[in-house]
């Protein structure tokens, strides 16, 4: 039997993404209606969408009052009163 060979290949760095999102923690669900979603964890930052009482997202960490989801592609923070595990 023949040794199989190894190969190295090699690519630009402009042709390779890598994706270094955190996994999820766990499945949370909204507790209120109209819960904004922001761009980043502070209260004057821009509202990216709301939130209603049952909609489920990916919670990917926390800090300090914030939750740090992805719910349909986009990743934000939410007031951390408002998630429950779903």
């Amino acid at each position: 039997m023949a040794p199989s060979k190894i190969w190295q290949l090699y690519s630009a760095a402009k042709y390779i993404t890598i994706d270094r999102k955190p996994p999820s923690i766990y499945i949370g669900k909204c507790t209120g209606n109209g819960v904004r979603i922001r761009s980043t964890p502070d209260f004057s930052d821009n509202i990216i969408r709301h939130l209603n009482k049952g909609n489920l997202f990916q919670v990917l960490g926390t800090s300090g009052v914030w939750t740090h989801i992805e719910t349909e592609g986009i990743e934000g923070y939410i007031y951390s009163d408002y998630v429950d595990k779903a």
